[in-house]
């Protein structure tokens, strides 16, 4: 297949990288956000002022040492929006200079390097220079800085000390001649200013004190904020040791590492619970709801391999890359030399950032999904021998995560179509134009046959007499006595099943492929 029969494919190169605010929004990493959001929102819900704003209760008599309806109402905190705004901007502009200066120093010190599996850095990448990113460092701190300056002056000037603490925190996390991320402080830092400083804080700034809500409030909230540090820190566990990063995943070590974060979690689940009957509201217990979402982390950092499976929902799907890359190898039935890849949707604008395209050709390469060596897969491409060309295509009603891959060597040549659905999960959708749906998280065969009969008994009376138990199987044909398809997916630990025996079983079977599972 050439480029010529895909006129709406187009090279993927220039659609991958980001320019201006597109790009600095990109530095400063969103889905880490929440991390400062969501203490000051904490914070400020667990003041007095925010009770009563909404609809106070007892805790507000109690404040205010009052009896009666009439001398609360005189004496009741409002809620202090501008103090609120302000405390939320000093956050926001707090974490986005960490995650600034982050993306720096790693990069400067070559923590970081284009080479990495997971969102992409852009001092590494080289998208922008030393000197622009220092320049943004600085604008961060700066905003931090202004609106702390005008929280001090409007709540009280002692705030300042609590403010030039966290401007020094976040530039000796990774930077400085002892970054303490290297040292295994980070849990530390990151329970202490995204925990107790920020929820404490955003308190402060509404009551001008501290309650023992306030206090379980932040540690919590801190313990979550610890988690998500863990997790990146165990999912970079091998290339963080490879540059004598020390941080606390690598000291302790992976077992260690994923049994910290299911403490932490669970102890603030607990704390959640605890927050019922010491404010007497039912309605706190809440963001036990979000154990739903939980609930899927827990597995994955509990048994997943390290690897691009641990990186996120998008990152995730750049583990279904691997997947998708492998199982293409698969159906090929040896080394790929040559493959063209037309991507997608999200695969096709974010790929490049993600590392889907190097998943992709690790994939290709025969690699798993958690294989240390994805990040390197371009360089073993080209010492294989392998020829990769990238593409992007506009296909209309086109699933959002998935590739197109034709492989191909002399006449000989391959088409597949895959998806992925999340958490390293795939679906093979096509195969050589013929509709197929399988998971491939089990065992499958792919028999491409004539349309004639005696083709579906001569198979699965082979695989009964194997003792073979079929799990699902489908049929697909393009036309009467034309070429079809019959999909079989079979139960894991089956015994070996020869797709050349199978091939011979009956003139009308052209091609057998045999798909391992991946549970």
């Amino acid at each position: 297949m050439t480029d010529a029969s895909l006129p709406d494919a187009s090279p993927i190169e220039p659609a991958v990288a980001p320019t201006g605010l597109r790009l600095w929004w990109e530095a400063a990493r969103p889905r880490t956000l929440p991390a400062s959001i969501v203490p000051v929102l904490v914070g400020t819900a667990a003041s007095d002022a925010a009770a009563w704003t909404f609809g106070g209760n007892g805790r507000v008599a109690d404040a205010f040492g009052k009896t009666t309806a009439d001398a609360i109402a005189s004496a009741a905190p409002r809620l202090n929006w501008l103090a609120f705004a302000l405390a939320m901007v000093v956050a926001l502009a707090l974490q986005i200079a960490v995650n600034f200066a982050n993306d720096y120093f790693d990069g400067v010190k070559g923590v970081d390097t284009a080479a990495r599996v997971g969102p992409r850095r852009v001092t590494a990448e080289g998208l922008v220079t030393h000197g622009q990113m220092k320049l943004a460092i600085g604008a961060a701190l700066a905003l931090a800085g202004v609106a702390g300056l005008s929280l001090a002056l409007l709540v009280d000037p002692r705030l300042l000390l609590v403010g030039a603490a966290s401007g020094l925190a976040a530039l000796g996390y990774s930077g400085g001649p002892k970054p303490y991320a290297s040292a295994g402080l980070g849990e530390v830092f990151v329970f202490v200013f995204f925990g107790l400083v920020a929820t404490l804080g955003s308190q402060y700034v509404q009551d001008e004190r501290l309650s023992s809500i306030g206090w379980v409030c932040a540690v919590a909230v801190g313990l979550w904020s610890v988690a998500l540090l863990l997790v990146n820190n165990l999912r970079d566990i091998p290339t963080d040791r490879e540059v004598g990063k020390r941080t606390l995943a690598v000291r302790v070590g992976e077992d260690w590492t994923r049994g910290f974060y299911l403490s932490c979690l669970m102890i603030a689940y607990a704390l959640v619970l605890a927050l019922i009957p010491l404010a007497g509201e039912g309605w706190l217990g809440l963001p036990l709801l979000s154990l739903l979402v939980v609930g899927p982390a827990f597995r994955i950092v509990s048994k997943a391999p390290i690897g691009p499976v641990m990186i996120g929902p998008s990152s995730s799907h750049t583990a279904g890359a691997a997947h998708i890359g492998r199982i293409v190898r698969m159906c090929w039935g040896k080394e790929v030399r040559r493959a063209e890849l037309y991507m997608r949707g999200s695969f096709a604008s974010t790929g490049a950032g993600h590392g889907t395209d190097k998943a992709l050709i690790a994939g290709l390469l025969g690699m798993s999904q958690d294989d240390p060596r994805i990040r390197d897969a371009k360089r073993l491409a080209r010492e294989s021998g392998m020829e990769v060309a990238f593409y992007t295509e506009e296909v209309a009603g086109a699933h959002p995560n998935s590739v197109r891959i034709v492989v191909s060597e002399g006449e000989r040549s391959m088409e597949a179509v895959g998806y992925s659905i999340g958490g390293g999960a795939v679906l093979l959708h096509k195969l050589d134009g013929f509709q197929v749906d399988i998971s491939c998280a089990q065992p499958a065969i792919i028999i491409m046959n004539k349309d004639v009969q005696g083709v579906v008994s001569a198979v699965t009376s082979y695989l009964s007499a194997h003792n073979v138990n079929i799990a699902t199987m489908r049929l697909h044909r393009d036309a009467r006595g034309g070429l079809a398809t019959m999909v079989i997916e079979i139960d894991s630990g089956e015994e070996h099943v020869d797709t050349q025996t199978i091939k011979n079983l009956h003139p009308g079977i052209v091609r057998v492929i045999g798909i391992e599972g991946e549970s």
